[in-house]
This record gives structure tokens, sequence and C-alpha cells, in this order.
């Protein structure tokens, strides 16, 4: 039952005599190169423990079969895992220690999203100069099809009618033409998915994921369930809601060879890490539950403290949505707003559990005064008026940077306009 995709790490240690062997040929001095052996010792154990720590966990999942799973069974199971108990008064559901990045860690990972700069979903609001020029920008980022510089573009947010272009660009190295090498792919993967239908081989995944979508995907049912079996292969993991990854595309591509492009590499660089345990992989799904709670805690341990008294797990509800990718709670506008500055940083999915945390804060005076878990369950089901950018800067940069508004040019690389 539940299989997710195995993280095996190699193990990258060498033999002693090895090490000793090429220091040697470097000419160091031999105190230096007594340092160095050291570090690289201590370097390989660490990296095998890690890898041993990482089968065991991996070994335990796949004990329990082979069978579809959600965010419920990777709940359960995470919380399955290390000591029996914990005494401490704010323990979460995730007991192994991991090294958990500090405030200016995370400002130093996310520096476009810094309050003085400018934000698509945010300035573009009331802002028209801004918009118009943040716009002219992108639109000569997609003429020239540079990858690199829609990268930077898309950390500060894209406007809508430019992001299918752009996002092709960063992911795929594409213009907005389907390849021949798409639509052959696509049309080669559905014929695969009718030879196995009529075979009875397709799961039953499909039919469980357009009936758990919401609303907001109804009108693209067909296109989905087509791109869906397409990808039906054992490459993707047996997860109920894995067309939570595609849907969001639909608005964006009307061409299912783009759509299934897009969803492929996108799960291919940066959803699979969502399905894989890996201790020391920060983007893997464990690190990034750990820091969920590490962040709820320490910015609130009150709230937290009060969820555990109601009986509830903080992971409990974040763990969908980080699973996810927020697709099962965000407004669509909200939620690709979201992916560009995934995109834009190089797929870094801390911007996950940060927003999980930020949801939790935003919400955390109402939470306070409830007094059972039905309620709790109400406050944060339905987010469909959050902003994710103020969030996210409000989270990162604290209150007071957030409230400061500075002049900032629009520039990257070279490419400059000047301030709105």
């Amino acid at each position: 039952m539940l299989p997710l995709v195995s993280c095996r790490a190699k193990d990258v240690c060498l033999e002693a005599n090895d090490i000793i062997e090429n220091l040697e040929k470097t000419g160091w001095g031999k105190q230096f190169r007594l340092e160095i052996y050291r570090k690289l010792l201590a370097s390989g154990e660490q990296k095998k423990r890690e890898s041993e720590n990482d089968d065991e966990i991996n070994r335990k999942w796949h004990e329990k079969g082979n069978k579809e799973y959600d965010s419920s069974d990777v709940y359960d199971f995470i919380a399955s895992l290390g000591s029996e108990k914990n005494e401490a008064p704010l323990a979460g559901a995730v007991k192994f220690v991991l090294h958990m990045p500090n405030k200016n860690e995370l400002r130093k990972s996310f520096p476009e999203l810094e309050p003085s700069r400018r934000q698509t979903g945010l300035d573009d609001i009331n802002d028209a100069r801004y918009r118009e020029e943040w716009y002219a920008l992108g639109l000569h980022i997609v003429q020239s099809g540079r990858v690199s510089l829609g990268q930077q573009f898309l950390r500060r947010g894209c406007p809508a009618s430019l992001r299918p272009a752009l996002w092709r660009i960063v992911l795929l190295y594409m213009d907005d033409t389907p390849s021949e090498k798409e639509m052959y792919e696509y049309s080669t993967a559905l014929r695969n998915a009718s030879i196995k239908k009529s075979q009875n081989e397709i799961s039953s995944t499909l039919e469980k994921n357009a009936a758990r979508d919401n609303d907001y995907y109804f009108p693209f049912e067909e296109t989905l369930s087509n791109v869906m079996k397409a990808v039906e292969n054992p490459k993707f993991p047996k997860f109920i809601d894995l067309m939570h990854y595609a849907s969001p595309l639909a608005f964006l591509y009307a061409r299912e060879e783009q759509l299934f492009s897009c969803f492929f590499l996108m799960y291919q660089k940066f959803w699979y890490k969502l399905h894989i345990f890996s201790l020391h992989d920060t983007n893997s799904l464990i690190p990034l539950c750990k820091l969920f709670e590490h962040l709820l805690a320490e910015k609130s341990p009150t709230l937290f403290l009060h969820l555990l008294q109601l009986n509830i797990q903080p992971l409990s509800i974040a763990l969908p949505w980080i699973q996810s990718a927020f697709v099962s709670l965000l407004d669509v506008d909200q939620l690709l707003l979201l992916w560009d500055r995934i995109i834009g940083f190089n797929g870094d999915l801390s911007l996950l559990p940060i927003l999980a945390t930020a949801i939790f804060l935003f919400r955390a005076h109402r939470l306070l005064q409830v007094s059972s878990p039905l309620q709790v369950h109400a406050l944060l089901s339905d987010c469909s008026l959050l902003s994710v950018v103020p969030l996210l800067q409000l989270f990162i940069w604290g209150v007071e940077s957030a409230q400061v508004e500075k002049p900032h040019p629009l520039s990257l690389s070279g490419v400059t306009i000047s301030a709105a």
C-alpha cells in the first residue's frame, strides 16, 4: 500500500586509504591535510547515516503495501515515525531533529520578496504605472526568450496575460507554440493510455481525482481527464489528488499538449519532492513539515499549545495544503502568484510551509478564541479571500518592514525600467 517515490541517497563515503592517497597528491602541508581528512571522514559518515535513515523510512513506507494514498495517509505515516513519546510541551507530529533556517537565512533565500520591491499580486492592484511598466518589462523578456531573466522576473510575480508564455520559457525553454515533439509525446501517451483502458489496467485514481477536485476546474474536466490518462505510468505516485498539480494549468493552456508538457515538467522539477521521504533533502516532505511546525511554534507558541490542547496537531491541517502545493486551499489567481515565486526561486518549496504558517498566524486571534476542533477546521477551511504576497512578506520580513514604502527601480540584470 501507499508507494511513494523512493529516495535512496548514494553512499559517498570514501575509504580512508583513498582519502589519504588523494590528499598526499595535493602537496598540501601535513597538518592541513589531516584537518581536511577529518572533515571528509565526518562528512562521509554523516551522509552514510542520512542514507541509512532514509532507507529505513522508505522501507517502512513500502511495507504498507501497494495502493493509492492521500495526504491523510501520509500524515499518519509521518506521525508514526521516530520516538514514541515526546514530553516537550510543543511536541509536533514530526519527531526528527533537523536543521531549520533562521530568520536571516529565510530572508537571504527570498530577497526579491523584500517589501521595498514592488510585487505583482499586491502593488499592481492600485498602481497603474507600475502595472504597465512591469508588463512592458515582462513582454521584453518573453520576446527575448531569456530563461535567467524570466526566472528573476517571476520572483516578483507575473502579469496574467504573460504567464503562459513565460512559464514555458523558464520551464521548457520553448516559445508559446507547441513543438512537434510535444505533440508526438502527448499523442503517444494518450494512445498507450487507450490501450491500457481497453485492458482495464488504468486505476481508479483518475475517477477519484475528478471527483475530488473543486468547482474551479469543472469546466476543464474532459481536458484534465485526458491529461491524467496520458501521465498514468509507474513514474508517478498513486496519489489520489495527483490532478491537483495539473488543474491550475488549465487556466493557462488551451492546448492539451502544452498543459501536459508543463504539468510533466513541473512535477519532474518540483512536485515530486512532495512525494519522497528524505531527512537530508530540505525540499522533501518531512523537512518541509518540520519547518512548518518549527516556524509556528517559534512565532506563536501560545497558538501551537492551544491547538494541541484541543487535540489537534497543526500539521494534520497544514500537510494537505503543503502536499497539494495549495491547490486544495487557494483561489486560482492567488495560487498562480504563489507558483510564480516557486518557479522563480528555482523550485524552493520552503515557500509552502512558510505560507501555511503565515495563514495560521493570520487567523491566530480567532483560533485562540475557539474551543472545539470543528471550529478550528471551519476557520482554516475557507481561505478564498487571502492574498499570498502580503502574507509571505509579513512573515519573512515582519510587520515593520512590510509597511515601509520605498521606490525601487524595475530592473533585472541590465534590463531597467524607471521606478513607478
